[in-house]
């Protein structure tokens, strides 16, 4: 038809308007490739460089965990350290007391011995007195004579009576003092007794006013005076049904440890818009079962999980424990449904 209609100029326009058209869509065809082939190498180096910063930070976290991870290590072994040096002075201390006392014992059984001995030495003058005076007597009698001679004797004799009576009064004088410092000794000693006595008596009436295992843990708190803001703190965040339904450990700390939060912290926690905020604070403090002081002397070194989902890592460093950056003060106040024990700092999350 083309030939039949279209003249041979015709011909050639379309011929040449196929060709460019047909060149036009190759050329918009491969165009549009080689963009997408563009965008997707740009995608592909995008990535890669995310992947590599997102690798160099995780390097970076891991080798600040890594620092921080060492300088605990190095502060618990400086503790560890200051406690081996404490308890050797400690050591050498009792060991000093103990050589002084033995000083003083050894040197009062010489004192007593020296008494022994001057004592035995005054008999023996004694005798030798009442020897010279029978002598001095039978002198006289044979000799019948020389009567200033014998009044002479017989007054030397009966001043070195005297001097040894003196002596020996001077040594008995003595005694008496021994005796009076040992009555004061005796006295000291019954004081000090009757005084650990009574400490005794005080430490066992506080426990038995603090623990009160009939009680669940929300009315051991209630009924310590020392834990009165941990108690507001309950009572405005609503979760005293719920921690008196289960059995936890609840590291309660105390009311000076509510006092050294900045000032205004204590206040804004326990406002209404702050409940939230508040529970969390609260679950921080409690674990899940019952863990004795006895129990967490066995956790040393290991980490508890709370009902906020975190972790806090005990520590025993000779009697005391800590738990986290905080040191238990009261341990084992018992419950119904677990366990209290009071620390001196506020855990924050």
């Amino acid at each position: 038809i083309t030939h039949i209609i279209m003249d041979k100029q015709t011909k050639v326009l379309v011929i040449v308007f196929a060709v460019l058209l047909a060149g036009g869509g190759g050329y918009y065809f491969w165009i549009t490739k080689a963009r997408e082939a563009e965008q997707a190498r740009i995608a592909l180096e995008m990535q890669a460089k995310a992947d590599a910063e997102a690798a160099q930070l995780a390097a970076e976290a891991a080798e600040k965990k890594a620092e921080e991870e060492a300088k605990e290590e190095d502060e618990e072994d400086e503790e560890t350290e200051d406690e081996d040096t404490e308890e050797e002075k400690d050591e050498n201390n009792e060991e000093d007391t103990e050589s002084d006392d033995e000083s003083e014992e050894e040197e009062v059984e010489e004192s007593e011995e020296g008494g022994t001995e001057e004592s035995g030495a005054e008999g023996e003058e004694d005798e030798s007195e009442e020897d010279a005076t029978k002598e001095a007597a039978s002198e006289e009698g044979a000799t019948g004579g020389g009567g200033e001679e014998s009044a002479e004797e017989e007054t030397i004799e009966e001043e070195v009576v005297e001097e040894a009576d003196a002596e020996e009064g001077a040594t008995g004088g003595g005694g008496e003092e021994s005796a009076e410092e040992e009555v004061v000794e005796e006295e000291v000693v019954e004081e000090a007794e009757e005084v650990v006595e009574e400490v005794a008596d005080e430490k066992i009436e506080v426990a038995e006013v603090t623990t009160n295992p009939s009680t669940n843990i929300i009315a051991g708190v209630q009924g310590n005076e020392s834990l009165s803001t941990l108690s507001s703190g309950l009572d405005a965040a609503e979760m005293t049904d719920a921690l008196a339904a289960g059995r936890f450990t609840l590291f309660a700390p105390s009311n000076d440890a509510f006092e050294a939060l900045p000032k205004g912290t204590v206040e804004a926690l326990l406002q209404g818009a702050n409940k939230a905020t508040l529970q969390e604070l609260v679950n921080f403090h409690v674990v899940p079962g019952v863990l004795t002081a006895e129990d967490l002397r066995a956790w040393d070194g290991n980490n508890l999980s709370t009902l906020h989902d975190e972790t806090l890592r005990v520590k025993v460093r000779g009697e005391t424990i800590w738990i986290g950056e905080s040191r238990i003060t009261t341990s084992d106040l018992a419950a119904s449904n677990g366990v209290i024990h009071v620390i001196d700092t506020v855990i924050l999350p």
